[in-house]
């Protein structure tokens, strides 16, 4: 089991899916929650003036884009694209959901398929 983005890295593995688990957020959500993480992380030194505030801007702006743009970054195309791809079941679910919640979609799904 492994979690974030597989595409590129992970094709040798793919065969041995047993289930992909594909996390959606509303995307003003998504952005709030990483910019909640990264101020966690970095503090002030994202902020204005702070000496990670040029990178921390490019970040903000490229995950921003994860909904809008096209298939040659990391992007919702691109994982629609690689997901059209692949046999292996697809079990998509709403990161809002309570950790409890989602946990139990997933055992569920696996119980089902006998896994």
């Amino acid at each position: 089991m492994f979690s974030g983005s597989a595409i590129g890295w992970a094709t040798a593995l793919e065969p041995a899916y047993d289930l992909i688990v594909f996390l959606r957020l509303d995307p003003e959500e998504r952005m709030a929650r990483l910019r909640r993480r990264e101020a966690a992380r970095y503090g002030a030194r994202i902020d204005p003036g702070g000496d990670m505030a040029p990178l921390s801007a490019a970040f903000f702006s490229w995950a921003a884009a994860y909904d809008s743009a096209g298939p040659a970054q990391r992007s919702l195309a691109a994982h629609e694209a690689w997901l059209s791809g692949l046999t292996t079941p697809v079990l998509r679910l709403d990161s809002a959901a309570a950790v409890d919640t989602l946990v139990e979609a997933v055992v569920a799904r696996l119980a089902r398929s006998g896994k």
